[in-house]
């Protein structure tokens, strides 16, 4: 991914992380990553990001790959209302 995706990727991760009360620890397992490639991410230092780890990321998050990659998107609330 260029820089300044990888750089907004990080901010959008940053900013639902904190808006769901999780830790770069908590939402690191949930990603099955460590968390220093969480904090990587978050600061744009991270230059390739599994696609796994991305999937694992919108999961935990309850959005969308397009929401994080800000593309839009919706929630998994959105998407399946109860």
């Amino acid at each position: 991914m260029r820089e300044h995706m990888m750089r907004d990727l990080g901010e959008q991760v940053q900013c639902l992380r904190r808006r769901r009360g999780l830790s770069q620890k908590a939402l690191a397992v949930q990603m099955g990553a460590s968390p220093v490639t969480l904090s990587h991410l978050e600061r744009g230092k991270l230059h390739n990001l599994h696609l796994d780890h991305l999937v694992a990321l919108a999961l935990a998050l309850e959005v969308s790959t397009d929401c994080l990659l800000g593309m839009g998107g919706e929630t998994q609330k959105e998407r399946n209302p109860a």
